[in-house]
């Protein structure tokens, strides 16, 4: 009978804990910087971007645990807003720099994080994971030449 290594590879667990890395990141990067945000906040109504922000949040931790759970849609899903989201970064980084070299720094950091966890997910051996069980290569399978 074929046995099949499901456990998570460690690329996988480096991968899921440098998203919830970046995830705390962005938690407490607006904290730090609060006056910036009641700038723009006074443009649009303080509880829809109270609850635009909560909304990303569950939906960005709620697709890092589906990613932990080996859901390949999820992973994918994960990428699409976050190569989309690179077309505006670098002037919202270039801003950010201007008003606080800390937050510029840590927005840095987010960046590089969530850059290195696709990285482990999209290349294997954390790619081969999200594989169906039924595609798994079968490493004591060996064919005839």
């Amino acid at each position: 009978m074929e046995t099949l290594n499901l456990q998570k590879p460690v690329e996988i667990k480096r991968a899921v804990n440098c998203l919830w890395a970046s995830l705390a990141i962005g938690l407490v990067r607006p904290l730090i910087d609060w006056q910036h945000l009641q700038q723009i906040s006074a443009q649009t109504s303080a509880t829809f971007t109270l609850f635009v922000s909560l909304t990303v949040v569950a939906v960005v931790g709620w697709l890092i645990y589906k990613i932990s759970k080996r859901k390949n849609w999820a992973r994918i899903t994960y990428l699409v807003p976050t190569l989309l989201g690179s077309v505006p970064y670098i002037p919202m980084l270039v801003g950010e720099f201007e008003r606080s070299p800390f937050i510029g720094s840590l927005s840095v950091v987010q960046l590089v994080l969530q850059i290195f966890a696709l990285w482990l997910l999209f290349t294997k051996p954390g790619s081969a994971w999200f594989k169906p069980v039924n595609e798994q290569p079968n490493p004591s399978f060996k064919q005839d030449p």
